[in-house]
């Protein structure tokens, strides 16, 4: 485990840490860790996962042909920010 924090790696920490897994796996479990910068986090992949997501949902409707026609005959658009990923 890699973090920028210090304080989250002691043993103490570490400890706690590896006994919640092991219970929570139902077997041992060992930490290694290391201070220093965090490139990728899992939270940071969500919010990047969840943008791409966005993205598409958007371009979708952007390009579909009935939304197209349906703006094209009544003068419509797309409510910025009214586009939801399923």
């Amino acid at each position: 485990m890699k973090s920028p924090i210090a304080t989250l790696c002691t043993p103490n920490n570490i400890n706690r840490l590896t006994e919640v897994l092991a219970e929570h796996f139902g077997q041992p479990v060992k930490i290694t860790t290391e201070i220093g910068k965090v490139e990728e986090t899992a939270n940071q992949n969500a919010i990047e996962a969840r943008a791409e997501r966005q993205r598409q949902a958007e371009e979708a409707i952007t390009n579909d042909p009935y939304v197209k026609s349906v703006i094209a005959e009544f003068g419509g658009h797309i409510v910025e920010g009214s586009v939801k990923p399923v």
